[in-house]
């Protein structure tokens, strides 16, 4: 199966529908790392919503779906109740064959130190090799071989080379806010 992982819409229609324009053809599935919306007041967010469920993508929640649910009465008025019940259950993290995990967010900062990287590799389960998460907007890699020492890349092609004796924490960027000026997506 090929996947196309992604993250960060914020409510750019217009940049995730020339996503899905570019990959659709290569594509099997798509896995969506969160902030689908932005902030919950525009129609925007609504049709970003409608086509993340019209692609099946597997999805976790970020914070921005957070915010737009703790603003119901605002989000209401432009965000149609299925797409509002569809963010509200979407998971925080999410386990895809046995093997990738998919969160949101991990760090809160763009340059976490290594304790906090480290302390993210510890939390894989043994069969998870790869974690992809966003939030930071940043696209970025990084690997812990066996002896916990981290390797951190940053990467400006959707094309990786992976080492299968190493653990990965992996950041495609943002769709939605850097569309043009770089490729914010990952297949594999």
């Amino acid at each position: 199966m090929k996947y196309t992982i992604f993250s960060d819409v914020q409510g750019n229609y217009q940049a995730l529908n020339r996503f899905f324009e570019k990959t659709e053809d290569s594509t099997d599935q798509y896995l969506c790392l969160g902030d689908i919306v932005q902030d919950g007041v525009s129609f925007e967010d609504n049709r970003c919503i409608e086509i993340i469920r019209d692609y099946d993508c597997i999805s976790v929640k970020g914070n921005h779906e957070e915010k737009v649910l703790r603003n119901h009465q605002k989000s209401i008025k432009r965000i149609f109740a299925g797409n509002l019940s569809y963010i509200e259950n979407l998971p925080l993290e999410k386990e895809v064959e046995n093997k990738y995990n998919l969160k949101h967010l991990i760090f809160n900062e763009k340059n976490p130190n290594l304790d906090k990287i480290n302390q993210e590799f510890s939390k894989f389960k043994p069969s998870i090799k790869i974690s992809f998460f966003g939030h930071t907007h940043k696209p970025i890699v990084y690997s812990q071989n066996n002896k916990n020492l981290v390797k951190e890349e940053k990467f400006m092609t959707n094309h990786l080379r992976l080492n299968e004796n190493l653990k990965y924490l992996i950041n495609p960027g943002g769709v939605g806010l850097n569309w043009n000026q770089l490729k914010t997506y990952i297949q594999f």
